[in-house]
């Protein structure tokens, strides 16, 4: 019963999203290139930028990713996940109460609500 309020929410979302599938699309493009860019970059060790001694002279500091760690922070480390900025800060100052602080959402087309944003993360967690 929960499963089918779910998907009804969701389905009368998406029914006033009319960019829905491309813009799922067009994320799931984005993170599949991120992950594939990680894939490619595992035959070299990520080095550490380079350290400069007391006489001006470069040296090799170690690698970014040679730290231990558990299994479990190993998926994290190893293959760090696609961000999306989706919303922003601002502030302005306004002469009758001072600095005004808002947050809105970036995409006025596509996420652009909370609800919005619920139904895209349950599409890309399929």
């Amino acid at each position: 019963p929960a499963q089918a309020v779910r998907e009804s929410v969701s389905s009368c979302i998406k029914a006033a999203w009319p960019t829905f599938d491309q813009f799922v699309e067009d994320l799931v493009e984005q993170i599949q290139e991120h992950y594939l860019a990680l894939a490619e970059s595992a035959a070299n060790p990520r080095q550490m930028t380079h350290g400069i001694g007391d006489n001006g002279e470069l040296y090799l500091r170690g690698h970014e990713d040679a730290s231990a760690c558990t299994k479990a922070q190993l998926t994290g480390q190893a293959f760090s996940p696609k961000e999306f900025v989706l919303s922003e800060r601002g502030a302005q100052y306004n002469r009758f109460s001072g600095i005004d602080a808002w947050i809105r959402w970036m995409d006025h087309v596509n996420v652009c609500n909370k609800e919005r944003l619920w139904v895209l993360i349950m599409e890309l967690e399929r």
